[in-house]
């Protein structure tokens, strides 16, 4: 159970929205932007086989980690915010093309 909960937060540090005020986006507009991003993109682009785990590594000092992995995820709304928008205009509807665009200016490189 505790390694299921470790895991969960793991995964939590390294989403950006759980990093920011703008949990669900910086406009009226981009409401839901988080829900869209963390669930229905990864659902539509990411296949289970084209997801590649780096290697273990030991961790000394776990509370550093965690701020480390908090910070540079942060560093990434602002990233994603703009490629929300970017996908919007193209897709306003946001159909398949809006998540296309948007894992494509936001996904795994």
């Amino acid at each position: 159970m505790q390694s299921a909960l470790i895991a969960h937060y793991v995964g939590d540090a390294h989403v950006p929205f759980h990093n920011t005020q703008y949990y669900n986006g910086k406009t009226p507009e981009q409401n839901g932007v988080h829900f869209r991003w963390e669930d229905i993109l990864v659902d539509m682009m990411l296949k289970p086989e084209s997801i590649k785990p780096r290697s273990a590594e030991k961790v000394d000092d776990v509370l550093r980690c965690a701020l480390n992995w908090c910070i540079a995820s942060y560093g990434e709304v602002d990233a994603v915010l703009k490629g929300e928008d970017k996908a919007t205009e193209l897709d306003p509807v946001r159909g398949f093309r809006y998540y296309k665009s948007l894992f494509e200016q936001t996904g795994p490189s």
